[in-house]
């Protein structure tokens, strides 16, 4: 069949069709590739996620102690190492009394102990004494253990544990040194030297 002028009908085929199947291979195209990016910014983001939960989890100790929470501080001036632990344990010598995340901060008036890091991250961690009244300690000038009373390497007894007051006014005759903290709670620890 003819149209006037003589040319067959339009049917469809011809140039007009491939243009419009082109122009639907380049949308399909299109969508491919976005949804490649999709899929890689989700691979990358899980990577991310899967790396951060293994920082937190293999932290040390020390970037994880939280006010109130007890450890033990065993290693050296320069390089302590610290262990969350339960307070009731020999090995728990020190409470965390206040967390700051600036390893320049200095500790509230008393006679905290300090761990800090430097540095991109860096925190300080002032240590009161984790101690009750007849506890036996080996205090050395860069840590305090608690001891066995009855061991050679205990040298102090902590003859009271006074909250509410940082005055060592009320420690018994037999205390011969005190240490005070102020924070989170006043308390005075009165020792007495073993002999």
């Amino acid at each position: 069949m003819l149209t006037p002028g003589g040319q067959p009908p339009f049917t469809g085929g011809g140039s007009g069709s491939a243009l419009a199947a082109g122009a639907a291979g380049a949308g399909r195209r299109l969508i491919s590739a976005f949804g490649s990016l999709i899929g890689l910014v989700v691979v990358v983001g899980l990577i991310y996620l899967v790396s951060w939960g293994c920082h937190q989890v293999n932290k040390p100790d020390a970037e994880k102690a939280q006010v109130g929470q007890c450890v033990k501080v065993g290693g050296t001036n320069t390089d302590p190492k610290v262990d969350i632990t339960d307070c009731g344990s020999i090995d728990a010598n020190y409470k965390v009394a206040e967390r700051q995340d600036k390893s320049s901060s200095s500790c509230p008036d008393g006679n905290y102990a300090s761990v800090w890091q430097t540095g991109s991250g860096g925190y300080n961690l002032c240590l009161q004494l984790n101690v009750k009244e007849g506890d036996c300690l080996d205090k050395q000038f860069d840590n305090t253990t608690k001891v066995t009373c009855g061991s050679s390497e205990a040298n102090y007894r902590v003859t009271n544990v006074l909250t509410g007051t940082t005055s060592a006014d009320t420690c018994s005759n037999a205390a011969t040194k005190y240490l005070t903290y102020s924070k989170p709670e006043q308390m005075v620890v009165c020792l007495s030297s073993v002999n």
